[in-house]
């Protein structure tokens, strides 16, 4: 078999990827029949184009772990899911998240030391912070007036304000970065991207997208004057240490910022909903707060904190779910499409 483009307006042969969710974060249907009926099957993109899909824990595994497959989105035949996804992966340099090992791992390893265990332990007091002045700010509202919105009122800044910490953002700067990094995060990268055939709601976000990379930027220069004790003076040591390059410091400290914003907004907002979904496990937690780690950690496992960016692109001939053999074409998985147990 071998991918083909087709025009947009051609009659699907198979499904239309991605699938809509018929209630809320419940996964669509479609994604239930085909595990069941046909594990790894063939869809169809925006433009025409077909990608393999894979539904089964196993089969998502094989696709992650083997190097039978890049998450280089500069790649030949990268199963974009958006008429913009192409014209962004090629207007940067890509940061590890889209590069293949050893590049992966190398830019990686730059930034893991500040997201260590032990540097998390540091950062405590600052994050219990962070989270009790959200809490005051959330009992200050109270519900007389209606529902408030949980995201914007509690969840949003505990993020944000870590990673502006991390980052080593001015504290004058984080009340407008703050406002600027919830607008970049009220909408997916793949809308943002996509802004261009899109309306004024998602183009706001790609204006905003560009506002924070530009102001990272910046920063990156005042920090090369002035180095402080933070993620990007880091980065820039290494720099000087022929480590990397000027504009990779910048991307990686906005990878960091939208990343670090989007995936624990996204978490903890998913978390309060699966713990309202399953009330006896709610009240098993206040009852006993020591669970809550093992809490966090099945939250992790049950929920999907973003649910189409991972995609790759096979690179040579490889046997997948012991059915089909991709000879170089698009290949497509999404994390959010499995089960919990299978």
């Amino acid at each position: 078999m071998s991918a083909h483009s087709a025009s947009p307006h051609h009659k699907a042969e198979y499904p239309s990827f991605p699938f809509t969710r018929l209630h809320g974060v419940d996964p669509a249907p479609e994604n239930a029949e085909l595990r069941r009926k046909c594990p790894v099957s063939q869809v169809q993109l925006f433009d025409g184009s077909k990608a393999w899909l894979v539904t089964k824990h196993k089969d998502c595994r094989q696709v992650l772990e083997s190097q039978d497959f890049s998450a280089d989105r500069r790649k030949d035949g990268y199963p974009e899911i958006h008429a913009g996804g192409k014209v962004a992966a090629l207007a940067s340099a890509p940061t590890f998240v889209n590069l293949d090992d050893p590049e992966h791992e190398a830019q990686r390893n730059r930034t893991q030391a500040a997201f260590t265990p032990s540097a998390i332990a540091q950062l405590r007091p600052l994050i219990q912070s962070i989270v009790d002045s959200s809490l005051d700010h959330l009992i200050s509202l109270g519900c007389a007036n209606g529902p408030i919105d949980l995201i914007h009122n509690f969840i949003a800044p505990i993020p944000t304000k870590t990673v502006y910490h991390i980052l080593g953002v001015p504290e004058e700067d984080i009340e407008t970065l703050a406002y600027d990094s919830e607008v970049r995060n009220s909408t997916s990268r793949n809308a943002a991207e996509n802004a261009n055939t899109c309306g004024s709601g998602q183009a706001a976000n790609f204006v905003t997208s560009r506002n924070l990379q530009a102001y990272m930027t910046e920063l990156t220069e005042k920090k090369i004057q002035n180095p402080g004790n933070d993620l990007i003076s880091e980065l820039i040591s290494q720099y000087h240490s022929n480590t990397g390059t000027k504009s990779d410091i910048s991307n990686l400290a906005y990878l960091i910022l939208v990343a670090g914003n989007a995936a624990v907004i996204n978490s903890i907002a998913l978390g309060v909903l699966a713990l309202h979904q399953h009330p006896s496990q709610l009240e098993e937690l206040k009852n006993d707060p020591s669970l809550a780690p093992k809490v966090v950690d099945e939250i992790f496992r049950y929920q999907t904190a973003s649910a189409l960016n991972c995609r790759r692109v096979a690179v040579r001939d490889v046997e997948v779910g012991g059915v089909v053999r991709i000879l170089l074409i698009l290949y497509y998985f999404s994390l959010s499409l499995l089960p919990q147990s299978e």
